[in-house]
């Protein structure tokens, strides 16, 4: 399919969902908050960030198959270290989780489970 009729297909999905949480009594989503403007570019920023890092992971793991000629599971073992500090990194650093508006950097041995899982790999790969 075109890019063209897939942006299409994602526009008329948008408005579809639109509409429905407009006639719903009880709506899953306040259709309201868009009309804050900080709020319209907080979710375009996530949106496109997840974009980006859903992108990268995806080239990576092509590159690790295609051209390191490393099976689907070695990929994926190759690319968890880079995947799981992220998803572990706001509630180890300030230990009270990400919204809790501390600015603190995270120290050194938050990450220290994962350099050794990264070691294993690296030594038995």
């Amino acid at each position: 399919m075109p890019p063209a009729g897939s942006v299409g297909i994602l526009l008329a999905g948008c408005l579809a969902l639109y509409i429905c949480q407009l006639a719903s009594r009880r709506p899953m989503l306040d259709m309201s908050l868009f009309a804050k403007p900080e709020i319209r570019a907080g979710v375009l920023m996530g949106l496109v960030v997840m974009g980006a890092l859903a992108g990268i992971e995806l080239t990576l793991a092509q590159e690790l198959q295609f051209v390191l000629e490393k099976t689907p599971l070695e990929a994926g073992m190759f690319m968890l270290p880079l995947m799981w500090p992220g998803s572990r990194s706001c509630r180890r650093g300030t230990g009270r989780g990400c919204n809790s508006g501390s600015d603190r950097r995270l120290p050194a041995r938050a990450f220290s489970p994962e350099r050794g899982v990264l070691r294993f790999l690296i030594r038995y790969s």
